[in-house]
């Protein structure tokens, strides 16, 4: 299948950085779009969710974006 697996985007723009996570069906039962962005949206002041597959948030600090990234993978690495 092409296209599977986990993809997360993000865009600073005017002082603020928006994230977007999109898992892709057959990858839900190891990632969880809504969770990965509910815990790890503090890192850059931001409150979000959504669901299994798709979950985005807006946050206020721009610079923890590589905090971010570094959390994501441990938590994928489990």
């Amino acid at each position: 299948m092409l296209g599977s697996g986990l993809v997360v985007l993000s865009k600073v723009q005017e002082g603020k950085i928006s994230v977007v996570a999109l898992v892709s069906k057959d990858c839900q039962d190891k990632a969880n779009a809504g969770e990965i962005i509910k815990t790890l949206a503090p890192l850059i002041e931001a409150k979000g969710g959504g669901k299994p597959d798709f979950a985005q948030c807006g946050g206020a600090k721009p610079e923890g974006w590589k905090e971010f990234i570094k959390a994501l993978e441990a938590t994928l690495q489990g």
